[in-house]
């Protein structure tokens, strides 16, 4: 041997030669051996076994080569060196902050694991940590800092709850902390047994030794390394015998030189804070105890270690597509939320969640509102989390659809006096009539600055309650941001974590994906965040077959069920959408008794799916907009009656359960005891009451899903005997205002009609719900009566919000009518009561109402005041949806003062808004708007994309109204650009739905535009039957504007068949009911016709007169059209006049604009104006240059009026010019145009059309 083991050289043989070593330790080889097992070559072999030899780490036998005592001995140090240095480097990562002589040994780390705190899961080391902690028999730690408020929490649970031991020694600071942020858990520590806190000398990092197991004990050392920010870096966690002796010592000897200080922990002499019990326990206890037994059934839990301990965790596929848990929550599936706006500078930087929870902490009451599925739930269970980590105080949670209704309010009140801290109550879906008690306890608690309360609700639900209006100014709104790119980043980080999986997509294509899903979501219906939470599921979802859209994955569930398995589908998902709950035994009243076994497989189907089983027989499911969405399929799928017949069948077999005890111990028989129906067996009216009215108020929260509940006068659903007579007695007005919401005018008036007559205040709300349907449709004097109706029943009945309504429905059908001053009057009214019965609701609502008559009666400036006035209040109230609609308003002030821009923008404020909120009935209202600011501009092209958005998201909603509207400004925007083929079929198409509606308004309208695209072809006779059927059923509306507006076409008939004085006396008729109207607008154009029409008569200065107030009422924010239009006018009448200058000034300028904004008829219609100011000053070459290329585009529109009009010019200009030729090939031209033209357009040039032919000849 040349030399000892450990010398340098003995090491670099050992560490080359390895692999050889390694071979020859398993037994003796000869060199010919190891050549063909280790694959080198002989030469190879040769030096490695000479180098092993010449080290007597090998030896030679007879049997070969094989390694001695020290070579197997050297070759396992080796290994064991590597280990510990792999480790060593491991766990460099996570000892960086440290300084380099940090009293940490190789045994601490050797064999350990490292944990990092790195994006996107920087909670992990502390989840580690603490879980060793849940599960300690014994604790003891050096603490130089405190890692988390977690930490203390789970230190008490250890100490004072489960009665185990725990020993602290910690840095000088540490301890003032502990006094002074968590008083109460550490003065119960300290007067609990077997709890000690030392101060000592510690170590920069904290070392915890934790104790786990009596049968078989075992020690986890922890070590946690602090930043210099002091959050946690990283932790080492190591259960290694050595790791363990080495940490035993190190807390030994810092804790031989420690002081005792657990007295300094006691409670304060002042009684700051609480000591024993009488009876030795701590009242501090009591942060612990149970809930009473009344406030479980109704749903709520008290965040507590046995809660998170004992409550399941789902895997994360399923969680996501059935809604996070509170222990989920818990674990780390969810992520931030980023604000947006002011909410976003108020929280300076911080997410949803801090900024909530310092406005809770100061005693703020706060509502998280949003739109389905857009994580409301989520980011107040995130707060009630974090509020229990931060040992703030007691966390109080009822999720939405748990338990029994809450009406509990006084085990509330007690329950959050007995606490101690500051409590945080949570309530989900606070307005519904299941939770609203909860503002009751908020009113008992108000003068409390210990209690917080933190609800949740849709917004339009906090906007219109469905139970009994409350009193909520003093509840801070904060509505939920939409999905931001980053956001969505976390969260697909956080799911490629938590799975395991990564995403193949772009996370920018995904959100784009999603995004295009929700333009095809019913108003209110999913939200992003829904939607991308269904495709990161899909990922792992082993019954997927690969990543699909909401609408997919509900087709692919109704597609595999039939019979009676569907009808268990269906009704699952009308318990879901319903808020019901869906417990199994529930399920099984959609068969009979020897169908349960069909029902059984359906539910195996259905689970992991649709139902995720609970461990009590009930179903965590996926999200209720899933199943809006399924019910709306089958609608698609089966077809009206045949969906209607199935829901009402399931339905009522479901309520039947209430009159039917012994069917329901048939079911909790074939389930074996699993299934106990105690709310139906302890009050089945109430249950029958409750589950009714949670089916209806569906049909009114989702519109789409009206038809599944009859025709209005035959309800597809049976209810039970057990069903309370009220109830029973409010069905046709629920089902009255869901089919009033679905445009289905019928069966709403079918419905209301229902209700009684006399007696009983369903009786006012019979007259009120026809007087809506009655305006709907347009039918204004029988919505009048229906008004007055309730006014005459009420009396003098202090009846505020009824009055109210009342005068609300009389102002809108005065305002249909065109009784402008009528509208304002009962307006006015309405508003006055709101304000003195403190409903600022409504008085919101009707500050927008008096900005519309406003911008009649007073101009746009008055209109806007009375808007911002509105947009105040429900900015106040954090009415989000009603914001929106005051900005839009304040768009049309905008549009009719002229500032297209200001209104552009107020526009888009309302449509982000309403984007933001999920709203697809909303953006659709704003597309048109914007559509229509934009046609008034000009700006045809823009105009048309925004309206064919608009129209495709009316019809994606099956919203029949919207349909019509868009189809009709569509429609207008054609005309304008003179296709005159599609204008007319959208105004037909919209003339179609309008009269299936039974909307007569819109039905005249659509009569009056097609009217309009007639006249514009040359068929007077068609235009004049268009206009007189408008014009009729305006006179039976009593629409005054209307009437204007028919009249005045009539006359533009008159006028372009010749007929002047006929026309002057059309005008002149509409011009007096435009005036006694208070139609501005319609007096400006009337103004305008009566000038051409006494251009025509001579009377020039009577003209020039009505042409001027014209001219100066539609400059002033008016229609870019009409302004152009007004100018050619003028321009025509300064030619007749024979002062050419101002006539072709004016011309110019006109054909100039029209040729800008595509208004291609017009522009050439200005085009054929300048070529007669050419021609009479006296350049004829000029003039039928204007006038071919007039001609050109006259025919190109299928405008044969007003070519032959250009023709006639020309035939008259060539042949003043001697050019006979020319002059013929105009001639032959015309001859032509008539054989085509409509009879009234070829009676009016055929005369001088033969005489030229006959002077040709």
């Amino acid at each position: 041997m040349t030399g000892q083991p450990g010398d340098l050289r003995t090491l670099e043989v050992l560490t080359n030669r390895a692999e050889i070593l390694r071979r020859l330790c398993d037994g003796p080889a000869y060199k010919r051996d190891l050549v063909d097992e280790m694959e080198h070559s002989r030469s190879t072999i040769d030096r490695a076994v000479d180098d092993l030899e010449a080290a007597n780490l090998v030896e030679r036998r007879d049997d070969g080569i094989v390694a001695t005592v020290a070579g197997r001995l050297a070759l396992e140090r080796l290994r064991s060196f590597r280990g510990e240095l792999d480790d060593v480097v491991a766990a460099e990562a996570v000892l960086d902050p440290l300084s380099f002589d940090a009293p940490i040994e190789t045994d601490a780390v050797a064999g350990g694991e490292t944990i990092l705190a790195t994006e996107p899961a920087p909670y992990r080391p502390l989840e580690r940590f603490h879980g060793t902690l849940a599960d300690a028999r014994r604790y003891r730690a050096l603490l130089p800092a405190l890692d988390d408020p977690r930490h203390v929490r789970l230190l008490y649970e250890h100490v004072v709850t489960g009665g185990r031991p725990a020993e602290l020694v910690v840095a000088p600071e540490l301890l003032q902390a502990l006094r002074e942020e968590f008083p109460r858990r550490t003065a119960a520590m300290a007067e609990s047994d077997g709890f000690d806190v030392h101060v000592g000398d510690v170590p920069p990092f904290a070392l915890a030794l934790v104790d786990r197991g009596d049968a078989d004990p075992a020690t986890t050392v922890a070590i946690l390394v602090f930043n210099e920010s002091g959050a946690v870096h990283g932790v080492l966690l190591n259960e290694t015998p050595a790791a363990v002796r080495w940490a035993e010592d190190r807390y030994a000897a810092v804790r031989a030189d420690s002081d005792e200080r657990t007295d300094a922990l006691f409670p304060d002499a002042d009684g700051g804070t609480r000591s024993l019990d009488a009876d030795g326990g701590s009242a501090l206890a009591a942060i612990g105890d149970g809930l009473s037994v009344a406030l479980e059934r109704e749903g709520f839990v008290r965040l507590d270690v046995p809660y998170f301990r004992e409550e399941p965790v789902a895997d994360p596929t399923t969680a996501w597509r059935a809604g996070l848990t509170l222990p989920e929550v818990h674990t780390g599936y969810a992520v931030e939320r980023t604000l947006t706006g002011n909410e976003a500078a108020a929280a300076d930087g911080r997410g949803m969640t801090a900024a909530l929870s310092e406005k809770l902490a100061e005693g703020q009451d706060c509502v998280v509102v949003g739109p389905p599925g857009s994580g409301k739930s989520t980011v107040c269970k995130r707060v009630a989390c974090e509020w229990y980590d931060a040992d703030e105080g007691p966390v109080l949670y009822r999720e939405g659809g748990r338990g029994r209704p809450f009406d509990s309010v006084e085990d509330l009140v007690v329950t959050v006096d007995a606490a101690d801290g500051h409590t945080l109550v949570v309530v989900e879906d606070a307005v519904r009539p299941e939770t609203d008690a909860v503002f009751d306890a908020i009113d008992r608690l108000a003068d409390r600055d210990d209690v917080s309360f933190l609800l949740d609700a849709r917004e339009h639900e906090w906007q219109d309650p469905p139970g009994d209006p409350r009193d909520v100014s003093n509840i801070d709104v904060v509505t939920m941001p939409p999905l931001h790119e980053a956001d969505g980043e976390r969260l697909v980080e956080r799911f490629q974590r938590t799975v395991g999986r990564s995403v193949d997509v772009p996370v920018d294509r995904l959100l784009a994906e999603v995004r295009d899903e929700g333009t095809s979501a019913d108003g209110g219906g999913p939200n992003e965040v829904l939607l991308l939470l269904h495709r990161l599921a899909t990922y792992v979802d082993p019954l997927a077959d690969g990543r699909t859209s909401l609408e997919d994955a509900v087709a692919a569930v109704h597609d595999e069920f039939e019979g009676a398995a569907l009808d268990v589908c269906v009704l699952a998902n009308v318990l879901n959408a319903a808020g019901v709950g869906v417990e199994r035994g529930l399920l099984y009243a959609a068969a009979d008794a020897d169908e349960y076994d069909l029902v059984d497989d359906a539910l195996d189907r259905l689970e992991g799916r649709v139902l995720f089983p609970r461990d009590d027989g009930t179903y965590r499911t996926v999200h209720e907009t899933w199943s809006v969405t399924f019910l709306a399929h089958l609608v698609d799928a089966e077809g009206e009656a045949a969906a209607t017949d199935r829901f009402g069948r399931c339905v009522s077999a479901l309520l039947s359960l209430a009159d039917d005890p012994a069917r329901r111990d048939r079911i909790a028989a074939h389930l074996d005891g699993r299934w106990s129906p105690a709310a139906l067996d302890d009050d089945p009216g109430r249950w029958a009451d409750e589950t009714t009215e949670a089916v209806y108020a569906l049909g009114r929260e989702r519109p789409k899903l009206a038809p599944l509940y009859g025709d209005g006068e035959r309800d597809s659903v049976a209810l039970p005997d057990a069903c309370s007579a009220s109830v029973a007695a409010q069905v046709p007005r629920w089902i009255g205002r869901a089919f009033l919401e679905g445009d289905f005018y019928d069966r709403a008036e079918r419905a209301f009609e229902r209700l009684p007559r006399e007696g009983t205040d369903l009786a006012v709300e019979r007259l009120l719900g026809l007087a809506r349907v009655a305006a709907e449709r347009g039918e204004y004097d029988d919505a009048v009566t229906h008004a007055e109706a309730v006014l005459s029943r009420i009396g003098d009945d202090d009846r505020p919000a009824v009055r109210a309504r009342a005068q609300m429905a009389r102002g809108r059908a005065r305002f249909g009518l065109g009784d402008t001053d009528a509208a304002w009057d009962r307006w006015l009214a309405a508003l006055e009561i709101a304000e003195a019965a403190g409903d600022r609701r409504r008085t919101a609502d009707l500050l927008n109402n008096l900005g519309v008559t406003a911008t009649i009666l007073s101009g746009p400036e008055r209109a806007g005041e009375y808007y911002e006035r509105s947009l105040e209040i429900k900015r106040d109230l954090g009415d989000r949806q009603g914001a929106a609609n005051s900005l839009g308003n304040l768009g049309l002030v905008a549009r009719r003062a002229g500032d297209y821009e200001a209104a552009r923008e107020y526009c888009e404020r309302s449509l982000e808004i309403k984007r933001d909120l999920g709203d697809r009935q909303g953006q659709a209202t704003s597309l048109n708007n914007l559509g229509i600011s934009a046609y008034l501009q000009g700006e045809y092209g823009r105009a048309r994309e925004y309206l064919e958005r608009a129209l495709g998201i009316n019809e994606e909603l099956g919203h029949r109204r919207g349909v019509a509207n868009s189809r009709n400004h569509l429609g207008i925007v054609a005309r304008r650009q003179a296709d005159y083929d599609p204008a007319r079929e959208f105004f037909e198409r919209s003339l179609a739905v309008r009269r299936e509606l039974g909307n007569r308004w819109g039905e005249a309208n659509a009569l009056n535009n097609l009217g309009l695209v007639a006249a514009d072809r040359g068929e007077y006779e068609t235009a004049r039957e268009y206009h007189e059927r408008s014009l009729e059923i305006r006179r039976d509306l009593g629409d005054r504007e209307g009437v204007a507006m028919g009249l005045r076409n009539l006359g533009v008939l008159a006028w372009k068949r010749g007929e002047f004085e006929a026309a002057r006396e059309y005008y002149e008729r509409s011009l007096d009911a435009a005036e006694e109207a208070g139609a501005a607008d319609q007096v400006a154009m009337v103004q305008y016709r009566l000038g051409e029409v006494l251009g025509e008569l001579g009377k020039f200065d009577r003209a020039g007169d009505y042409l001027e107030r014209a001219f100066e009422h539609v400059t002033d924010g008016g229609d870019v059209l009409d302004v152009e239009r007004i100018r050619l006018a003028r321009g025509r009448l300064a030619l007749a006049r024979g002062t050419v200058d101002p006539a072709r000034e004016r011309a110019a300028a006109a054909h100039e604009t029209l040729a800008e904004i595509g208004a291609d008829h017009w522009e050439a219609r200005g085009r054929r104006l300048l070529g007669r100011i050419a021609a009479e000053a006296g350049s004829s070459a000029d003039a039928r240059e204007h006038w071919r290329s007039a001609l050109e585009t006259f025919e190109a529109v299928g405008a044969p009026q007003d070519a032959l009009a250009t023709l006639r010019h020309l035939v008259e200009t060539c042949r003043e010019a001697g050019k006979e030729a020319a002059a013929g090939e105009s001639c032959r031209r015309a001859e032509e145009l008539l054989e085509s033209a409509p009879d009234p357009v070829a009676d009016e040039h055929r005369d001088w059309v033969e005489e030229c032919l006959a002077d040709l000849d």
